[in-house]
């Protein structure tokens, strides 16, 4: 029996994956410019996170960081490299 599909999704990781590249490599490139502004710029925007966004080496290495959002500690701990 041939399967019959109501609807595909149009947008698949195969198609989307140069589109997520590019965006996490222009991220990238303004926290390498501006630093600490853009990471808070981020962590405001995809998060509304607005608290404390400067770990210490011990709270980074702790596994958890005080932000409960997952993007802002990703961008944070690209940051702090």
């Amino acid at each position: 029996m041939t399967s019959h599909y109501l609807k595909r999704a149009s947008k698949t990781p195969e198609t989307e994956t140069a589109t997520a590249q590019k965006v996490v490599t222009e991220m990238l490139a303004e926290i390498d410019q501006r630093g600490e502004a853009a990471v808070r710029h981020y962590a405001k925007t995809l998060d509304a996170w607005e608290g404390e966004i400067v770990m210490t080496r011990a709270e980074s290495t702790a596994g958890r960081p005080k932000s409960p959002c997952r993007s802002s500690a990703i961008l944070i701990s690209r940051f702090s490299r």
